[in-house]
């Protein structure tokens, strides 16, 4: 089925920051929002027939001092869609304690780093609102760009009411299995314990031990059990699931890669020792000394 656009999609990205540490980060920003509002649209023509949004983007800033990093990314998004107006606000502020020197640099250049600032943060003289270097590829920024952006994106799909699809129900469904299955394995375990006790011999010669025992397995397999429905999730789900749903690329970014390759092949290769784990564990229970 074809849809037939009403109007053409479009998405300004207007500069409003009063403040500015780095023009390059703030024109960063603005070509980053433009493509990936612009993208969303045009991936799901069905609810978005016609759209005419500005936003403008208030706040951006991140600062890298000498011992932390602060974020502050705000956004006004209004206009229209499907002939409706639409008006929210979307922002990410925080901050997070690292070092400014790698651990990974020299031992010689990271000591004097941390001396120096140890020097500069006694002195009565030291301004350290103007002491800091501004890092846009920092982990920490990424990750704020990231939730400003799909913030936007939720908040223009509830204008819509844009339903889940298939993917992504199946995914809530993936998500919700691993807590119920992790739940049912370590009561199973707690309930089995005395039948493996008695099999392996009464190892276990105290209520105090045999409860312990009891956890410690119940820990071990729930955990196990999680993890490996969860691995098994980002296997089984489509690359389209990744690459057009909202929660299929907030799964690939906490996944902590942006390849769906690599992603699957780390999931397959933990499912593999996760496999192999518990095959050595339950012999070394059932048959262990």
């Amino acid at each position: 089925m074809a849809y037939v656009m009403d109007s053409p999609l479009q998405v300004t990205v207007i500069d409003c920051v009063d403040e500015v540490d780095d023009q390059r980060f703030v024109e960063s920003m603005i070509k980053h929002l433009h493509a990936k509002v612009l993208e969303h649209l045009k991936q799901t023509p069905e609810y978005f027939k016609s759209a005419n949004l500005d936003i403008k983007i208030t706040k951006c800033t991140a600062r890298h001092f000498p011992n932390e990093i602060r974020w502050n990314i705000y956004t006004e998004t209004t206009g229209t869609i499907n002939n409706s107006s639409i008006e929210f606000t979307t922002f990410t502020t925080g901050e997070d304690m690292v070092f400014r020197e790698g651990l990974s640099n020299n031992i010689v250049s990271v000591t004097a780093s941390l001396a120096s600032d140890i020097k500069n943060l006694m002195s009565s003289e030291y301004d350290y609102e103007q002491d800091f270097v501004h890092n846009a590829s920092h982990r920490c920024v990424k990750n704020a760009i990231f939730n400003v952006t799909h913030q936007i994106l939720e908040s223009i799909d509830e204008q819509v009411d844009r339903q889940p699809s298939t993917f992504s129900k199946r995914w809530k469904r993936i998500q919700t299995s691993r807590w119920i299955t992790a739940g049912l394995v370590a009561l199973v375990t707690l309930c089995s314990t005395p039948w493996l006790n008695q099999a392996r011999r009464n190892i276990s010669e105290t209520r105090e031990e045999l409860f312990e025992m009891g956890i410690i397995n119940a820990v071990f397999f729930s955990v196990a059990a999680f993890f490996l429905i969860h691995c098994w999730g980002y296997l089984i789900m489509p690359p389209q699931f990744y690459q057009t749903e909202t929660a299929g690329k907030k799964a690939l970014k906490y996944a902590g890669t942006s390849s769906i390759i690599v992603l699957k092949m780390v999931a397959l290769a933990l499912v593999g020792v996760i496999l192999f784990t518990l095959t050595f564990y339950a012999d070394l229970l059932l048959n262990g000394e």
